[in-house]
């Protein structure tokens, strides 16, 4: 048994020819799980919604009735947030509980100077604090503390339960209620400093220290792309890489890390895009405008093939 494997077998013989109609064969789609580019605005839920949708009104167009279809994601973005959403397909979907728990990575933009309700742009300035004296040597001094396992405050807006309501219905009604801290883990955290490509836009500066007013609420306060793309970040803008397990909320770090005895100021979130959920990254992700049938069976398959086989062999 140590030579050669024994030749194959000679194929069976070609089946004799039909002589009933010719019939087009139903669509299969195929079970797995694939990576989307989340685009701002849109919820996790949305995704979810837009690729089932896909996928049932095409059934529905090649058989002649509704196919029902299955399809989940492995961890929220928040509707503000851009990029790597994991979703799951037919049985796909039972792989999605790793992704829910797993780490995840992303690159995340704050700015010294206020604090919001929602500890980013969605919500209204509740305090405006000093940020002149605040250096990137203080920012990364304070680093340190924020790495490894650390305890969290979740933040009010947030979906997280409490005495069978979530935390931002409370939130939007006036409530603020005692939140427990939970263990998180942080195992990368650092400073950003070179170029800011990957930021499309950011709010003016001058809308942020107004306190009782909405960051979006004027023109003055909206969103701005860069008139300079490739020029890096400047104070009171500052940007993080993080790699954190699941639950973890970055505006809740970004807001920790400003209040820090080394850098005593405030901030909020600006803009947060998820970069890596599990083997996925940036990369892997299907763009907005394929999210087609064949533009999703497609990918669900190259994933299976050339991410998740890639990766069982790398462990």
């Amino acid at each position: 048994f140590w030579g050669p494997p024994p030749p194959p077998s000679p194929p069976p013989p070609p089946p004799p020819p039909s002589t009933s109609p010719t019939t087009t064969a139903e669509p299969v789609i195929p079970s797995g799980l694939l990576a989307v580019y989340k685009p701002r605005g849109f919820t996790s839920s949305d995704a979810v919604a837009k690729v089932r949708s896909v996928l049932q009104r095409h059934m529905r167009e090649a058989v002649g009735r509704r196919v029902k279809v299955k399809v989940g994601h492995g961890g929220t973005l928040d509707p503000l947030a851009t990029g790597v959403l994991v979703l799951g397909v037919g049985g796909g979907c039972k792989q999605l509980t790793d992704y829910l728990s797993g780490s995840k990575r992303y690159r995340a933009l704050g700015r010294l100077g206020a604090e919001t309700e929602t500890l980013d742009t969605e919500g209204k300035v509740v305090e405006e604090c000093p940020a002149d004296h605040v250096t990137p040597e203080a920012l990364l001094g304070a680093l340190p503390d924020f790495r490894g396992d650390i305890e969290q405050v979740p933040p009010m807006f947030s979906a997280l339960h409490k005495d069978g309501k979530r935390l931002y219905e409370l939130a939007r009604q006036g409530i603020t209620v005692e939140r427990e801290s939970r263990p998180v883990t942080i195992h990368h955290l650092d400073l950003l400093q070179g170029p800011t490509e990957w930021a499309a836009a950011l709010p003016t500066a001058a809308g942020t220290a107004r306190v009782g007013h909405g960051l979006g609420d004027d023109d003055i306060c909206a969103p701005v792309p860069f008139s300079d793309p490739g020029a890096a970040l400047a104070l009171p803008d500052f940007a993080l890489d993080v790699e954190c397990s699941g639950g973890t909320y970055i505006r809740s770090l970004i807001s920790d890390l400003a209040r820090h005895h080394s850098v005593q100021s405030c901030a909020h979130m600006t803009l947060l895009e998820r970069t890596k959920q599990g083997p996925f990254t940036l990369d892997h992700c299907l763009p907005l405008s394929q999210w087609t049938f064949d533009g999703i069976c497609t990918h669900v398959e190259w994933c299976n093939t050339n991410v998740l086989a890639h990766a069982s062999n790398e462990q």
